[in-house]
C-alpha cells in the first residue's frame, strides 16, 4: 500500500513537472577593451582641472565603475533591449550607455569627458565588439564629435605625450562587428553612438503540439511505442530531437537532431525504446534554429509497469512458487516408503492470496490435530 502511494505521489510530480517550456536563446553583447590610456598635464596643477582618466568603465547611473580595462556587457536581456538610466559622463574613465531612439534604433554611447586646462590632455584607446549584432552606423556627438571619422589617424604619442596633436578619430565598417576609438580630450570631450541591429537571437515559436497516441501513456516492461509529434513553427529550417528522463531527472535515452525544413516534414517521431523497467519517465522535445536558439517543451509522461501474464496479473509482484509440507517418512514391513511429500502448488499475487493460504493451513493442521485426537480416544475405550 505504502510503495503504491508512492508510485502515485512521483506519478502526480512528474505530471505537474511535464508540462514547462525553456526557452534557451542568444543575447547581444558589447566587448570593451581599453588598450590605451594615459594623462598629460606639463604644469604639474593640481587643482579639479587635473586630468584623470583611468581604464575603468563605468555604466549608466553606476558611480561605481563595471569593470577595469575589458568589459563584456549585455544589450539585450530575455531578447528585449536593455536601456540604461542616464547618469553623469564626468567620470574618470571611459563612460558607456545603452539606449534606444525612435529614429536611429538601438545604440551603446561612449564619452571621454575632460573639461581641464588647455594644455592638460586626457587620452584614451578602446576597441567595442559586438557579439550577436551587427553595426548599422556612428554617430557622432554634434556638441562633443570626434574630430575623424574612417582613417583612424590616431593623434596619441604613445612614448611622448607632449607630442600628442589632439587628432581623434574612430573606424568602422557597416554591418561590421567591431570599431576601434581614439580619443583626445582636454577643454572639450568626445561622444559617439554605435547603431546596431541584432541578429536572430529569438528562439523558433512553437504552437499546437499534439502527440499521438497521446500521453500521459502507460506501457508495459518490454512493449515499445512509436510516437508522431506534430506542431506549428514560427520558422524554418529548425533541427527537433527528444530526450527521455526517468524520475531523478537522468536522460535514459536521446534521438539525434533531425532537420526540418518545411512543415510538410511534420510530423516528428519518437520510438519509446522497449527496455525500459519500472519507472515514470518525462518525454520532452528540444527544437533549434540555425542560430543555435531553442525551446524546451515538456510533452507528457510515459508509465512503465511490470509485465502481466495472459490473465491479468503481474508476473513479477508477490510470492510464487511451490509449498511443501514434507511430513514424517512412514515405511511399511519391507522397509520401502510409502509417504510421498504432500505438494500444494499456488501462485500469489497479492499479500491478500499468502494471508489466506497461510490461514488455511493452520486450519488444516487443527483438524488433523482434532481427527488425531478422536481416534486415540476410541482406541484408548476399546
Amino acid at each position: 500500500m505504502k510503495a503504491r502511494l508512492v508510485f502515485h505521489v512521483i506519478l502526480l510530480l512528474v505530471i505537474i513537472a511535464v508540462f514547462t517550456q525553456i526557452t534557451t536563446a542568444r543575447e547581444a553583447y558589447v566587448t570593451i577593451n581599453i588598450t590605451y590610456f594615459s594623462n598629460y598635464n606639463p604644469l604639474n596643477l593640481t587643482t579639479d582641472l587635473t586630468p584623470d582618466v583611468t581604464n575603468r568603465i563605468f555604466v549608466g547611473n553606476n558611480s561605481e565603475p563595471s569593470g577595469t580595462g575589458s568589459l563584456t556587457l549585455p544589450l539585450t536581456s530575455s531578447q528585449s533591449v536593455i536601456i540604461d538610466v542616464p547618469g553623469s559622463d564626468d567620470v574618470p574613465g571611459l563612460y558607456v550607455q545603452r539606449g534606444h531612439d525612435p529614429q536611429s534604433g538601438n545604440y551603446v554611447e561612449f564619452s571621454s569627458y575632460a573639461f581641464n586646462y588647455q594644455e592638460s590632455w586626457e587620452s584614451i584607446k578602446f576597441d567595442a565588439l559586438l557579439t550577436n549584432a551587427i553595426i548599422v552606423k556612428i554617430e557622432n556627438d554634434l556638441v562633443g564629435p570626434y574630430d575623424g571619422v574612417g582613417n583612424l589617424i590616431c593623434g596619441i604619442d604613445e612614448t611622448d605625450p607632449s607630442k600628442n596633436t589632439g587628432d581623434d578619430e574612430f573606424s568602422f565598417h557597416v554591418n561590421a562587428t567591431n570599431a576601434s576609438f581614439c580619443s583626445m580630450v582636454n577643454i572639450h570631450f568626445d561622444r559617439a553612438r554605435i547603431y546596431y541591429v541584432t541578429d536572430d537571437i529569438t528562439p523558433p515559436v512553437i504552437n499546437n503540439i499534439i502527440v499521438t497516441p497521446s500521453l500521459p501513456l502507460t506501457l508495459e516492461e518490454g512493449e515499445g511505442e512509436s510516437l508522431k509529434i506534430n506542431f506549428i513553427s514560427s520558422e524554418y529550417p529548425i533541427n527537433v530531437h527528444f530526450q527521455l528522463l526517468n524520475s531523478h531527472n537522468s536522460i535514459i535515452h536521446t534521438t539525434a537532431p533531425v532537420s526540418i525544413t518545411k512543415p510538410e516534414l511534420l510530423p516528428a517521431t519518437y520510438n519509446v525504446p522497449d527496455s525500459l523497467h519500472e519507472e515514470i519517465y518525462r518525454l520532452i522535445m528540444i527544437v533549434e534554429d540555425q542560430f543555435k536558439n531553442e525551446q524546451t517543451f515538456g510533452l507528457g509522461s510515459i508509465i512503465v509497469e511490470e509485465e502481466r501474464d495472459s490473465g491479468g496479473e503481474n508476473r513479477n509482484v508477490g510470492f510464487q512458487g511451490s509449498m511443501f509440507l514434507q511430513p514424517a517418512p512412514k515405511t511399511d514391513l519391507a522397509g520401502e516408503n510409502k509417504a510421498g511429500p504432500i505438494v500444494l502448488e499456488y501462485t500469489s499475487s497479492t499479500s491478500k492470496e499468502i494471508s489466506w493460504l497461510l490461514v488455511s493451513l493452520v486450519f488444516l493442521i487443527i483438524n488433523l490435530g482434532v481427527f488425531a485426537l478422536i481416534f486415540i480416544l476410541l482406541l484408548i475405550k476399546r
